[in-house]
């Protein structure tokens, strides 16, 4: 279940994030965003958080951390057209090929293996990912 994170505890919340490339930001209507952020209580998660950041009442809620105590996912996403699934690639850990696609339910936090790259995989920084409007195909640009 996702945790909120209430705006008292942050005194600049943009201060916090990472960088504010468009590829970390994902629109899910006209009231809220999926932002990933290494923010403040942040630490024991080192690789940063995914929060859905409500425009209306300014409260982040904690969705999921980006890795997983298996596997690193990337911090580049497409989130599906019902706007309940964020796809990810994923690997093994830094210095290793992206292996897949792994999709996040947003409600739950449960990931499950959408794609799996065959050989070596896709070696390098994350390539970006965008998913079609009919939600049946994801694309990467490597």
């Amino acid at each position: 279940m996702p945790e909120d994170w209430p705006p008292s505890r942050v005194k600049k919340p943009c201060a916090s994030f990472r960088d504010n490339a468009p590829s970390r930001v994902q629109v899910t209507g006209s009231s809220a965003v999926i932002v990933f952020a290494s923010a403040p209580g942040d630490a024991p998660r080192p690789g940063g958080t995914f929060y859905l950041a409500n425009l209306k009442t300014s409260r982040f809620t904690r969705l999921f951390d980006r890795d997983t105590p298996s596997h690193m996912r990337s911090a580049v996403s497409a989130l599906a057209p019902d706007g309940k699934t964020l796809f990810l690639l994923a690997r093994k850990d830094a210095q290793s090929p992206w292996t897949g696609i792994v999709g996040v339910d947003l409600g739950t936090g449960i990931e499950r293996a959408i794609v799996s790259f065959p050989g070596a995989g896709c070696p390098g920084g994350a390539p970006g990912i965008a998913g079609s409007a009919d939600g049946n195909t994801l694309v990467l640009q490597g």
